[in-house]
C-alpha cells in the first residue's frame, strides 16, 4: 500500500504584478546600496540606511512592470537572486509569499484571468514541477535577505 500523501493545492487568486502596486516594494538604495523601500502613497524611495529620499514623478513612458526592477523609479529589487542563467525576484514579501505558495503546491490551478495574471505569466523554467526544490532553494535565500 502506497504511503499516504499531502496535496498542498494552489488556486491562482488572478491577481497581476501591478495589483502590488499599494504594497511598500524592497529595493537597493541609489546612493549607498542599502536596502530601502518605495512606499504606495505618496509613491517614494527611502533609504533608513543612509537618508535617501526621492519622490516619484509620473512620467510619459509610464511604468514598467514584469522586470527584476522597480517599476517607478526602475531601480534594482533587494529580493532577487539568481539561478543559472535566470534571475529569481519578488517586489516584497507579498509578492514572495504568492511565489512560495505556488513553487511549493503539487497541484496547480488556473484560476480568473486566464493568460494575464501574474501566475500564468511565470517563465517555464519557474513553474516546471521538477525545479520545485530549486525554487524552493531560491526563494528561501531571498527570504534570508529580509
Amino acid at each position: 500500500m502506497a504511503p499516504f500523501v499531502s496535496e498542498r493545492r494552489y488556486r491562482d487568486p488572478g491577481l497581476r504584478l501591478s495589483d502590488l502596486a499599494g504594497h511598500d516594494i524592497d529595493v537597493v538604495c541609489p546612493r549607498c546600496s542599502a536596502h530601502a523601500l518605495v512606499t504606495p502613497t505618496p509613491r517614494r524611495l527611502t533609504c533608513r540606511h543612509c537618508a535617501y529620499t526621492a519622490t516619484w514623478r509620473p512620467s510619459p513612458r509610464g511604468t514598467v512592470w514584469g522586470r527584476p526592477v522597480d517599476p517607478y523609479f526602475a531601480r534594482p529589487l533587494w529580493l532577487r537572486t539568481r539561478w543559472r542563467s535566470h534571475v529569481v525576484w519578488a517586489l516584497n514579501r507579498h509578492h514572495l509569499d504568492i511565489l512560495r505558495d505556488y513553487a511549493t503546491a503539487t497541484l496547480r490551478e488556473r484560476g480568473p484571468g486566464g493568460n494575464t495574471t501574474m501566475i500564468s505569466r511565470l517563465p517555464g523554467w519557474f513553474k516546471a514541477a521538477k525545479r520545485r526544490k530549486d525554487m524552493l532553494v531560491a526563494l528561501s535565500r531571498l527570504y534570508d535577505r529580509l
